[in-house]
């Protein structure tokens, strides 16, 4: 056998076995991670699920308390008014914060006096529980899982006995794990005997046959086939004391996208050994039939190899031609180590620049933390020693926002600088730039870039001195700017969320609260109370004749008035009080944690705040007189709902206005 031949064989050898080898050995690996992955995914999910469970569970155990202890039901139902008992069942049934689907009211021996139930959606195959089925305990597992109940004992006034039980909940249905999935972004079915009772996957729902899934014996993470589909699952109990094969909420996701990712690859392994095979054929006779030229030839060639045009490297094993060719690769490979070097060098530092702009994307809203991401991942990307970032402030001036390694400097220095950048709208380089701009900073070497998004300046970046010797570049430059194009889109994107944050809550004129925001705030206020059995207040304001001033004076000063009622108003409140413009010339302050007698005293305040001294200033041209009438009213004086609440506070304020105006009148209580 030839020369020629013997190292095509060995050629082949050492690279398509091992690579034929490595291949089949990590496809295997590759699987099982594909697989660990699959169930890693979920088991945020079922994380997700279980809270959202028990805070369906909590709030509806609070709803129903809060039904049971209601004084309108303890009447109705002591005076056994079982038709305006369920009226009331059903207006809480239905109302905006509901977390229950049933509300069912028995005597002591189970007997269904009254009810209020929606309509469960289970599988088709389900049998909903009627609420006698609910109301009594003497129920198999199956049915009693079907639903989460809490159940409430009222004693007789009379006897002081347990007389009746108030039973509530929320129904174990397709709605129910609908929410679950929507949260936790997976798959959710809930099996009870081994039977699918509710699920958020469209083949379950749309099959008129059971579905089972054998849970008995199953690891927490496991493969299993669901209606058909091959999916990953992980199944966790969903009451406690009831065992997983009996009832279990199991949230899986298909197993499908794996299964095809999984054969792409087995395809692309195939491909890879048959282009390895062919690829090492070609390099293997092409390196033998080298390896059999003259030798002075080869070694020739080595020398241009080691000029950087290759990157191989041999051992040297004698003194003839073939260890002068030895020789050769040998001083090639040195000189490689420090073009690798290098490279490796510049990857670190795009690993680093690529790192900064992912931390800068993840942190858009914090306008402080991207310009620091900013400023930092230009420094790094470039070699600085120091740099600063500059937004512009009020009339053009340049203010300093975040700096490096400047410690001590005075906070005027280089405004020049930042001034000139961002008046010509052009980037900077010294030493190639005019010196005097250099100013106090006194650099060797300087870059400065004006920051712009859709043509409007929003600062300028400027770095100075490198940590190697040398000056910074034409490239330097460019590379800056680049990253100047990119850091000027993000400022852009946090001051135009801040700016929509603003006018998603406060109202366009006057700047305080706007009507919807209150609401929510006044929702979490009555919820805040009601569980420390607090006390606050609420106040709604009406500007007296504000028509006649705006028929005197224009619309303008109309605007003008609210402005500056606004401005009085919030000077009187505390910071922990919420102000907001209810509509037109109206306004309603809620006041946290204040009794009847505080809300007084405080609308007394602003009454007197608005009519003690006329309305002029630099928004009102013309002095007017403004009075502004009050309506007060308490929680829970006046009521626990916040229609309620406003009602009495609105109804107090019409009385204010038909007993004269510019007064304060307190709501009556219900």
């Amino acid at each position: 056998m030839s020369l020629q031949s013997k190292l095509f064989a060995f050629f082949i050898a050492i690279v398509v076995f091992p690579l034929a080898f490595a291949s089949f050995f990590g496809q295997s690996v590759i699987v099982r991670e594909l697989d660990r992955r699959a169930y890693s995914e979920l088991r945020p999910a079922q994380v997700a699920a279980t809270v959202v469970y028990q805070e369906r569970i909590d709030g509806g155990r609070d709803r129903i308390q809060l039904i049971a202890t209601d004084e309108r039901f303890q009447q109705f139902l002591i005076a056994g008014d079982f038709k305006q008992l369920e009226a009331l069942m059903l207006e809480r049934l239905t109302a905006e914060n509901n977390r229950l689907d049933f509300v069912i009211v028995a005597d002591a021996s189970r007997t269904v006096l009254a009810k209020a139930l929606t309509q469960p959606n289970y599988l088709a195959n389900i049998v909903p529980p009627t609420a006698e089925e609910i109301a009594s305990r003497e129920l198999v597992v199956t049915r009693k899982l079907l639903f989460t109940d809490t159940r409430i004992p009222i004693r007789s006034p009379q006897s002081n006995e347990i007389a009746w039980v108030v039973v509530g909940g929320s129904y174990l249905d397709n709605e129910f794990v609908g929410s679950l999935g929507a949260k936790s972004g997976a798959d959710a079915t809930v099996f009870i005997d081994e039977h699918a009772v509710s699920s958020t996957l469209e083949r379950i729902r749309g099959s008129k046959r059971s579905v089972r899934i054998d849970l008995l014996g199953q690891k927490p993470f496991f493969k299993s086939e669901i209606a058909d589909d091959d999916v990953y699952a992980v199944s966790s109990v969903i009451k406690g004391g009831v065992p997983l094969q009996d009832a279990a909420l199991v949230m899986s996701n298909s197993q499908e996208p794996v299964e095809k990712l999984k054969n792409a690859i087995r395809r692309s392994l195939v491909v890879l050994l048959i282009l390895a095979l062919f690829g090492s054929a070609l390099l293997g006779y092409m390196l033998a039939k080298v390896i059999s030229r003259p030798l002075r030839e080869v070694a020739d060639g080595a020398r241009a190899i080691a000029e950087g045009k290759y990157d191989q490297h041999i051992e040297v094993r004698s003194r003839d031609e073939v260890g002068q060719l030895a020789v050769t690769f040998n001083e090639m490979s040195e000189k490689l180590m420090v073009h690798v070097s290098q490279l490796q060098e510049s990857r670190e530092e795009l690993k680093r620049a690529l790192a900064r702009f992912g931390e800068m994307l993840r942190s858009t809203h914090d306008l402080d933390s991207l310009l620091e991401v900013i400023l930092d991942t230009s420094i790094d990307t470039l070699n600085a020693k120091r740099g600063w970032l500059m937004l512009p402030g009020p009339r053009g001036a340049m203010n300093l926002a975040v700096s490096r390694h400047f410690e001590g400097l005075d906070a005027d220095a280089g405004k020049g600088l930042a001034a000139y950048v961002a008046e010509s709208g052009k980037a900077w380089l010294y030493p190639e730039g005019d010196a005097h701009l250099n100013g106090d900073l006194a650099s060797e070497t300087v870059l400065a870039v004006p920051l712009y998004s859709q043509e409007k300046l929003v600062g300028v970046l400027s770095l100075f001195d490198r940590e190697e010797v040398g000056v910074f570049t034409t490239a330097d430059l460019n590379t800056l700017v680049s990253l100047a194009g990119q850091a000027g889109v993000a400022i852009e994107n946090v001051m135009l969320h801040r700016e929509a944050q603003q006018l998603a809550i406060m109202d366009g004129l006057t700047g305080v609260f706007n009507r919807r925001y209150f609401q929510m705030q006044f929702d979490q206020e009555i919820h805040r109370a009601a569980r420390f059995s607090d006390e606050f207040s609420v106040i709604m304001l009406d500007i007296d004749d504000f028509k006649k001033l705006n028929d005197a004076h224009g619309h303008q000063m109309g605007d003008s008035v609210l402005v500056e009622l606004s401005r009085r108003v919030s000077a009187v409140i505390r910071d922990v009080d919420w102000f907001a413009r209810y509509g037109g010339e109206e306004f309603i302050l809620l006041l946290p944690a204040t009794p009847l007698d505080g809300g007084i005293r405080t609308a007394e305040k602003i009454r007197a705040a608005v009519a003690g001294r006329p309305f002029h200033g630099e928004i009102i041209e013309t002095t007017v007189s403004v009075t502004v009438s009050a309506g007060v009213a308490c929680f829970p004086i006046h009521g626990r709902e916040r229609a309620a609440l406003i009602r009495a506070a609105d109804s107090a304020l019409y009385v204010a206005k038909g007993n004269g105006k510019n007064q304060v009148v307190v709501g009556e209580p219900i």
